[in-house]
């Protein structure tokens, strides 16, 4: 609906071009009509000042003959015209200080009735032929004042509550952008988080075929470039932003780990017990590997003996949680937190982005290994949860 009370819509007026439409602001002055909106509110209001006069007046004192009729619809007539410029009148007075616009305003209204006045009273002695009507003038123009006084309060009524409501719209808006925004800024941060694992990731796997060449293992280094490139091919293929079951993520670290076991040989001992009801459960895309990759090299690349790493998943109540383990002495806490490398900063920074403040992640030895344990709010497919994040990428 256009802002009837803070501006002009021109659209459609003569010696505009065809569909240009421009708004007019406070204090312009160049405009000579209103919107429709405006006139239908005024043309109300007098028809409306019309039929009280006419039951309380007219038909009260018995006389309800045309000429007196007649000038119950002039008056209003005349009240609709003289609306228009004092609506201008106060429109331009609008960015004043309270005192001055108060009294500006009533002078405004009391001219206004006192010309109203005159005119009412003139038509009503030249269409009824009634004559010494001066004596009765300070009753005319009192109810006049008291008329247009009505008229201007109905006047900043709409006014402000059409300000109001533009604001409502400037806020809501203001708050849509903001909450656009920040879901822009999330999307583009997990992106970066997800690709900044591919690279890491390449580069100590190639470290790994570039050792085995060295040792002579041609059959080696070919099957693990093989499922290298198994590995980058999903990887490449998969929506960084997409949610995938923890079975799909257990394949994909079973191409991780198939690669690893090149590489270490003997010396890696793997033990994977996903639960049935943990395998629907949704993770993010490579989650799993930079937690594996942290126990491999802290844990089993520095043993000659190797050590045994397993991984294990379990749903409790509504909360989906990984243990990764491995059997080295790994890293007291102070030293992890200082230096947990690229991959478990990346899950951390990653967990903090989907699940803020609905997260619980800790490390430490128990059980004669060490042991990172994760748990995070259970998503499945078929939740609403997922279903509004997708409706959300959907509108994104």
């Amino acid at each position: 609906m256009p802002n009837w009370l803070d501006g002009v819509d021109n659209a459609d007026r003569p010696g505009s071009a065809p569909g240009a439409r421009s708004r007019v602001g406070r204090g312009a002055g160049s405009e000579l009509w209103a919107p429709r909106q405006w006139w239908t509110v005024q043309v109300f209001f007098w028809l409306c000042l019309s039929a009280i006069t006419f039951l309380t007046l007219t038909v009260w004192y018995a006389t309800a003959e045309w000429p007196h009729v007649l000038h119950t619809l002039l008056q209003g007539v005349l009240g609709l015209l003289f609306s228009w410029p004092l609506y201008r009148i106060l429109h331009a007075i609008g960015e004043l200080s309270t005192v001055t616009r108060v009294l500006a305003g009533f002078a405004a209204v009391a001219g206004t009735a006192l010309l109203w006045t005159l005119l009412r009273m003139i038509t009503f002695a030249w269409m009824t032929g009634t004559t010494g009507l001066s004596a009765d003038f300070g009753g005319w123009y009192f109810g006049a004042i008291f008329i247009f006084l009505c008229w201007a309060g109905l006047h900043y009524v709409t006014h402000y509550y059409r300000l109001l409501q533009a604001e409502h719209r400037k806020v809501l808006e203001a708050s849509a952008r903001s909450l656009q925004a920040e879901a822009l800024a999330k999307e583009a941060q997990l992106k970066m988080l997800r690709y900044q694992l591919n690279p890491h990731f390449l580069f100590n796997t190639l470290n790994a075929v570039s050792a085995l060449v060295r040792l002579g293992n041609v059959g080696g280094s070919q099957e693990t470039i093989a499922k290298l490139a198994a590995l980058l091919r999903h990887s490449l293929d998969a929506d960084p932003l997409e949610m995938v079951p923890l079975e799909k993520e257990m394949e994909v670290l079973g191409l991780y780990l198939d690669i690893e076991k090149i590489r270490f040989g003997e010396r890696l001992r793997v033990d994977l017990d996903v639960d049935e009801a943990a395998r629907a459960a949704l993770v993010p895309g490579l989650f799993l590997q930079p937690l594996v990759e942290n126990s491999i090299k802290h844990a089993i690349a520095p043993n000659e003996e190797g050590g045994r790493l397993g991984v294990k998943a379990r749903v409790a109540g509504n909360q989906l949680q990984i243990e990764v383990t491995d059997s080295g002495s790994g890293l007291d806490a102070v030293e992890l937190e200082n230096d947990r490398g690229v991959g478990l900063n990346n899950t951390v920074e990653r967990l903090d982005a989907l699940y803020p403040n609905r997260y619980e992640l800790d490390f430490g030895r128990s059980d004669s290994c060490f042991a990172v344990r994760i748990s995070f709010p259970l998503r499945t497919k078929g939740s609403p949860l997922q279903q509004g994040r997708r409706r959300a990428g959907a509108v994104a």
